[in-house]
């Protein structure tokens, strides 16, 4: 699904140099009204976190975008309000709705089994607000302006996910998504965990037996009747579907052209019938024989650990020549061996005249049908030859395995063989295809080792490690920024799932689904209409994927998105490696193939940096630069989105615990 295009690639691509910003006219900020945002909420001392909840907390944006109007921005406070901010000539803050606070009706001596959620506030069209407050409620909302000028809310409807186990109380909802699909009807995307078994559920106190449960998380999809005007009463959830995995989604989007919403996340989200039970999985001292009648266990000898099989052959090779050993029964005739020895591949069978003589288990009679070389070979100076005696035992008896000996010459010298044919070590379960690694002289290791003493020291020192006078030292790329613990870990993996509105399966879901990729940025959440896009990360490279803009018909819903490869459009060249040195990594958002930007979440006392690296152009150095936002009394980072002010620019709105920064003069709108 994601096919990179070699003429975008940036091969010669030397590095980012460091680009100085004026903070004064790049950087301002504002207080938040009290009492400002936290990310702090309502412990329950019953239940401990699991690792994907604190994963998905930690990368949470609190801040929302508006899809109605390109200045408007949107948080919810600590107190539970919906906080409007909008940016004109001045940042306005409009506390507009108050979600009530949710009285429990569940006694303090009955076990919580849930975590409260983080409030999310989606934007919809016609000013329409959906907030959960983190506690099992939704409330649409409608946003207008006044006599005065500024805005206030009103509430249209309201929505509980109610618990059907344990009477009236109310469950925790993660809020991912959700858009109008009619003029009354709002259709939203929202998970929570399922919760533990009833016999653990029950455990108070101690972690360690629910420890061992695997944890579940179900997505599922509601539509919601909105009235055309205020409604008082509460409406209980219905569930449209449901889909179950073993994450939480990182994100959640509507794909228009094939009617569904496409779930981004660590695992698959499969239909609840569909997940396989497993079996519980005895350890080894809770297996016990059953004895026959008048059998002793304790007399059984003990069972001998099983011998891995022998490899089908060894080989070795030097720079002009690759020379293959086969062990085969020394009662074999000559006449029994065909081999032909071909350019690219390789035909050899031996047939046994004397079956009874071979024990198959001892070494399987070698068979290869065109077997593809690793690389080419000169058939013309290549032979093999046939030796019935072998290696004789120590004692001097007759050896019963003799050796056939392949002599390939090499068509490219010099060049090193991984393996001996190019299917070995893949993913074929073919027995010839198992991976050999070659049997190396003891004399070229010492040269290997000597070779490897001799860089490490030049590495060391600063001098020319390669000898053929590339320069000192580390390439410019990584010279004061490499890091062999961090470097392989930047991105995160994750799977692509498309689910149709309406809950049918696609026909190749068993076979084709889902993607895999490691996703490295996402789209900043934008008001400018940015196109949906990913960067994948590829090597040390990102890549900037767009979905196919012609799958946009409506004959294409029936196509499933599967089948339909994302285009590569643009590269962000050694994206990988410097974001793998960034350890306090929370955000990281691109806008367009212009600019990708890493937000550290930094201590709410130190504040973070927001890292900006910039598009190469194909061009050998791309600029970078670097600012520091939070910290002090501004606290943590919690949030970040654009909107487009009235000079048509990006700026960019950094949601502290008690202050907005606003990055201005990154991007042109």
């Amino acid at each position: 699904m994601f096919s990179s295009q070699r003429a975008l690639l940036n091969p010669k691509f030397d590095g980012y140099k460091f680009h100085v910003l004026d903070a004064e006219n790049s950087l301002s900020s504002i207080s938040l009204p009290p009492p400002g945002i936290t990310q702090s909420t309502v412990p329950n001392r019953n239940v401990t976190p699991s690792f994907e909840e604190v994963q998905s907390r930690i990368k949470h944006n609190h801040l929302s975008i508006s899809r109605s109007r390109t200045n408007i921005a949107a948080y919810i406070d600590q107190g539970g309000t919906l906080v409007i901010v909008e940016l004109g000539t001045e940042i306005r803050f409009y506390p507009v709705f108050s979600c009530p606070q949710p009285v429990s009706t569940v006694s303090v001596t009955t076990p919580i089994d849930y975590i409260v959620e983080y409030p999310v506030a989606v934007s919809l069209e016609n000013d329409i607000w959906l907030v959960s407050d983190g506690h099992g409620w939704l409330y649409a909302v409608r946003v207008d302006p006044d006599d005065g000028g500024s805005l206030s809310g009103a509430l249209l409807a309201s929505f509980v996910n109610e618990d059907h186990t344990e009477g009236s109380r109310a469950l925790p909802l993660h809020l991912h998504t959700a858009k109008y699909t009619d003029p009354q009807t709002i259709t939203a995307i929202w998970s929570q965990h399922v919760p533990l078994p009833h016999d653990m559920s029950n455990l108070s106190g101690s972690t360690r037996d629910k420890s061992k449960h695997k944890h579940e998380y179900d997505v599922l999809c509601s539509d919601l009747p909105i009235p055309s005007s205020p409604n008082d009463s509460i409406t209980p959830l219905n569930i449209k579907w449901r889909r179950r995995g073993e994450t939480i989604p990182w994100d959640a989007w509507f794909d228009e052209a094939h009617n569904s919403v496409v779930l981004m996340a660590g695992s698959d989200f499969r239909g609840v019938d569909d997940v396989k039970k497993e079996e519980p999985k005895p350890a080894p001292d809770e297996l016990a024989p059953i004895p026959r009648l008048g059998e002793t266990l304790d007399a059984q000898p003990p069972v001998p650990p099983s011998v891995p099989p022998p490899p089908p052959y060894s080989w070795t090779q030097t720079s002009d020549s690759v020379t293959v050993v086969f062990p085969l029964p020394s009662s074999t005739p000559t006449s029994a061996i065909k081999v032909t020895i071909a350019a690219a591949h390789l035909s050899l069978l031996v047939h046994h005249p004397h079956s009874e003589d071979h024990n198959p288990a001892s070494f399987p009679l070698p068979r290869y049908l065109r077997k593809e070389f690793w690389d080419s070979v000169d058939p013309s100076a290549s032979f093999w030859t046939w030796d019935r005696e072998g290696e004789r035992p120590a004692n001097g008896e007759p050896s019963s395995v003799g050796l056939l000996s392949l002599h390939l010459e090499k068509k490219h010298e010099g060049t090193k063989w991984s393996h001996v044919f190019r299917a070995s070590g893949t993913d074929s379960t073919a027995p010839e295809d198992v991976e050999v690694p070659e049997t190396i002289d003891p004399s070229e290791l010492w040269k290997i080792r000597e070779s490897l003493e001799k860089y490490t020291a030049a590495l060391s020192e600063g001098e020319d490690a390669s000898g053929l006078g590339l320069g000192k030292g580390l390439p410019s790329l990584a010279q004061g920024e490499m890091d062999e613990d961090v470097d392989s870990t930047s991105g995160t993996r994750v799977k692509l799932c498309w689910v149709r509105l309406n809950g049918e399966k696609w026909k190749d879901e068993a076979t084709s689904w889902p993607p895999t990729a490691t996703v490295l940025s996402k789209p900043l959440p934008n008001s400018g209409g940015f196109k949906t896009s990913l960067v994948i990360k590829q090597d040390i490279d990102g890549l900037l994927f767009e979905p196919n803009s012609q799958s946009g018909t409506q004959t294409d819903q029936d196509i499933s998105p599967y089948s339909i490869p994302w285009i590569h459009k643009s590269t962000y060249p050694a994206l990988a490696f410097v974001l793998a040195s960034k350890r306090d990594l929370k955000f990281a958002y691109h806008i367009g193939a212009r600019i990708v930007l890493a937000f550290e979440s930094g201590r709410a006392e130190i504040g973070g940096n927001v890292y900006m690296y910039h598009s190469a152009d194909g061009n050998r150095w791309a600029r970078q630069s670097i600012l520091k936002i939070g910290g002090g009394t501004a606290g943590a980072l919690l949030g970040v989105c654009s909107v487009l002010g009235e000079d048509g620019k990006v700026h960019v709105l950094c949601l502290c615990e008690s202050q907005l920064f606003i990055l201005s003069n990154l991007v042109t709108g």
